[in-house]
């Protein structure tokens, strides 16, 4: 399951996800039928064929989650949502996705910004919310649960970006953003996106390397808990997984911000002078507590 919050690459590189540019709309969207559904485009046939298209659905029928039903429930432009269910599952049907989506014009926090873009408010997908789950699996060593998860995740996430892509290319919006819930969330997709604050993008990437060698699930409970200890020159203190805003750039201006020397020197000098350490022994002690809550 992949889980986010309010909104949803590594800066080094922020090239689209494997996809010719001026393929993007026309491969996952058929945009003549001229429907005013989701985004006020997209029809539950266009979002199915768009996940055909996107390799989703095959990857579903793989794992036995097939034949599957797509409803759009649009409250408002601001907050869609997208509901893939297992049909004829009973008594009720088993959600395999759950997407909370919308488009806004959001306003830049200029604060903690490298250096101020030309706009102070850009066109964006908003992803409030992201759910998918492999309701036939079960957890496994190898695959335990991750925080927030119910089930094992579908572990299609590259293709659920490619499909963001290129609904926020066939709206023209500048790039679509997330908030990762969790400190999981952030590191399987800091290669695909970028924080805004190019201090936190140096935090998190000295995060995935410090502790890269402990269990991903361990890890990300334990930042829930409190066990991760930050150390910065002589000062150290303990630190939980705080959300902050991943771009995801389509625009030629995004792009050069996150590319730009003055957003890599900000990084690499908050990379360099930050270290992290996992507590097992708070870790230990509060296991079961936040396997609980969390």
């Amino acid at each position: 399951m992949l889980k986010f919050i309010r909104a949803f690459t590594r800066a080094k590189n922020i090239s689209p996800i494997d996809i010719r540019e001026d393929e993007i709309e026309k491969e996952l969207f058929n945009l003549e039928r001229g429907t005013h559904l989701l985004l006020g485009k997209f029809t539950e046939i266009d979002i199915y064929e768009a996940l055909e298209r996107a390799g989703i659905m095959d990857e579903l029928q793989k794992k036995g989650l097939y034949p599957v039903e797509i409803s759009i429930d649009h409250e408002s432009i601001l907050k869609q949502k997208i509901f893939i269910d297992l049909k004829g599952e009973s008594p009720s049907p088993k959600r395999i996705a759950e997407v909370i989506i919308g488009e806004c014009r959001y306003k830049l926090d200029e604060k903690v910004m490298a250096v101020p873009l030309k706009k102070k408010e850009i066109d964006s997908i908003v992803v409030e919310w992201l759910v998918l789950q492999d309701v036939k699996s079960a957890f496994t060593e190898e695959f335990p649960r991750l925080p927030g998860q119910r089930y094992p995740g579908l572990r299609v996430g590259k293709l659920v970006l490619k499909l963001l892509e290129g609904l926020a290319r066939a709206t023209n919006k500048d790039c679509f953003i997330a908030f990762p819930e969790f400190y999981h969330n952030a590191v399987m997709y800091i290669d695909y996106l970028h924080f805004l604050n190019p201090e936190t993008e140096g935090k998190v990437l000295k995060m995935r390397d410090d502790l890269k060698s402990l269990p991903l699930a361990d890890v990300s409970f334990a930042f829930c808990g409190g066990c991760i200890i930050e150390r910065r020159n002589s000062e150290e203190r303990r630190i939980s997984w705080e959300a902050e805003e991943m771009i995801y750039p389509l625009s030629e201006e995004l792009k050069f911000y996150f590319s730009s020397p003055e957003y890599k020197a900000i990084k690499e000098k908050t990379y360099n002078s930050h270290s992290y350490q996992f507590d097992k022994l708070c870790y230990e002690m509060k296991q079961e507590e936040l396997m609980t809550k969390f």
